[in-house]
């Protein structure tokens, strides 16, 4: 099967990612700015709120972070093709395979 990633330099993985860093930065932030005047301590299974929205903006960002690594390992290294092949090309029906 034919590679059907870039085949980018490593160097790649790294480009930009200072922008994105920041933007991530300043988006909590201002979410903790926005927030915070509305929290009025509740609590909620054992939490309080100002506890619930740390851990929600900790998930937000760590799926970001995960979604960013392995787009970009796709694109460099090509990880997902090689991990999954054909495997699910087999899986999906033939109407929602890419030709």
């Amino acid at each position: 099967m034919k590679s059907e990633h870039l085949n980018l330099p490593a160097a790649f993985l790294y480009k930009g990612q200072a922008q994105h860093l920041m933007l991530a930065i300043l988006l909590v932030a201002g979410l903790f700015g926005l927030a915070q005047p509305h929290l009025s301590g509740g609590v909620w299974r054992g939490l309080p709120d100002h506890q619930w929205l740390r851990f929600m903006a900790l998930v937000v960002l760590a799926h970001q972070i995960v979604v960013a690594l392995v787009f970009r390992l796709q694109l460099v290294y090509g990880i997902m093709t090689k991990l999954l092949d054909n495997k699910l090309l087999n899986l999906t029906s033939p109407s929602l395979r890419v030709l």
